[in-house]
């Protein structure tokens, strides 16, 4: 860690932050994950489109200000999807594996995944590597693939955060893919540093009068941020990608893949897929009896989270920043829990298709920013 930059994770509050033993996951639960993602992938895909027909767009939670840019990224920018991340409940010793939520714009994760969890592994005998060493290899491969398909383009690559130190360290591991994959310049300067013209692309300001064009752009800073709260970004950047002055990664598509809205819209147009959840915009729509759980169509970091029993009474309930968004209703998952009654939560990388896998743990309702990254290793012979 020390190596690599990676101090971060294990001062402070995150002192505790990787667990300090490995889960096992066998070979056919690690394909079963990694199988299931590339289906729910296509199918969300197809259920945007959907709604982009339909138009849906009001209900799904993209702001008027933004359909032309989000319609334009559907049917432009499917192949701008660098990465995201399901998120799973279950999966793991028979326990059904179901999907809360795609991260289809700005998940994080990289550094445990990619880099402190192989790590992990190879200090252990008799085991497979994790279901985590292609993350890396795609993120390359699906950088390589943006400069073969846009050779009219400087290969320069801005990346921008909003500074905080998760943000940077992510990254920092995508920077380094889009070198390997060829990328002459890869910088990374927070958003506030950064220049956006309407008629010209995406600058960086040297020194005085000296000025640095970026013709590829990777945000760690959410389309829902950017449409909701500064709209004079959201405008200037219709413009820029519309106009051809620069491609956005991941595109604008994804704040439609990664709206909860989406979920009701996935469910209803596949009633019969194993892993989806009953979801609606309508709590007496869900089969009574069974709990649920209440969340905003935008929202983070297990935020603005209400949670009810069988008999529909209010368990568990948190505050945060996306109570002003409406919310969807989905039936509650059955998570695997351990002899101290932490829940684990699986996450499957999608980059050009699935590709690894990140499990976290908490012993709270919610799983939010103080749960645990928990290293896996997949046993010989199981």
């Amino acid at each position: 860690m020390d190596r690599n930059g990676l101090q971060w994770y294990r001062s402070g509050h995150n002192s505790d932050y990787l667990a300090s033993a490995c889960l096992e996951i066998s070979a056919f639960e690690m394909r079963e994950m990694l199988s299931v993602s590339d289906q729910l992938y296509n199918r969300m895909l197809e259920t945007a489109r959907w709604v982009a027909e339909q138009n849906r767009w009001e209900q799904a939670g993209i702001p008027a200000s933004a359909i032309p840019l989000v319609s334009y990224s559907l049917r432009q920018e499917s192949d701008l999807h660098l990465f995201g991340r399901f998120d799973f409940a279950g999966g793991i010793e028979g326990v059904p594996l179901r999907l809360l939520e795609f991260n289809a714009d700005t998940c994080s994760l990289l550094p445990e995944t990619v880099l402190m969890q192989p790590e992990m592994a190879r200090k252990l005998q008799g085991t497979e590597p994790p279901a985590s060493w292609q993350v890396y290899k795609q993120l390359v491969r699906g950088f390589r693939q943006l400069l073969e398909k846009n050779r009219d383009r400087e290969p320069t690559l801005l990346l921008s955060s909003l500074g905080y130190e998760e943000d940077v360290l992510n990254l920092e591991v995508v920077r380094k893919a889009a070198l390997e994959a060829g990328f002459q310049l890869a910088q990374q300067v927070d958003l506030p540093n950064v220049i956006f013209s309407a008629d010209e692309g995406i600058f960086v300001e040297l020194r005085p009068d000296e000025y640095q064009r970026y013709d590829f752009w990777f945000k760690m800073v959410p389309w829902d941020f950017i449409c909701y709260e500064e709209p004079a970004l959201l405008e200037l950047l219709t413009s820029i990608i519309t106009g051809g002055h620069a491609l956005v990664i991941n595109p604008a598509f994804t704040m439609l893949l990664q709206s909860k809205a989406l979920l009701v819209y996935l469910f209803e147009n596949n009633p019969m897929h194993a892993s989806l959840l009953p979801a609606s915009f309508h709590v007496d729509r869900l089969e009574k009896g069974k709990g649920y759980v209440e969340k905003p169509i935008i929202g983070r970091m297990g935020e603005n989270i209400a949670l009810y029993d069988e008999q529909a009474q209010l368990v568990f309930e948190n505050d945060g920043d996306y109570g002003s968004f409406p919310t969807i209703f989905q039936e509650k998952a059955v998570f695997n829990v351990d002899h101290l009654g932490s829940s684990y939560q699986p996450g499957v990388f999608w980059s050009q298709g699935a590709c690894g896998i990140a499990v976290r743990r908490q012993d709270g309702w919610i799983l939010d920013d103080d749960a645990q990254f928990v290293p896996h290793i997949i046993p010989l012979n199981k």
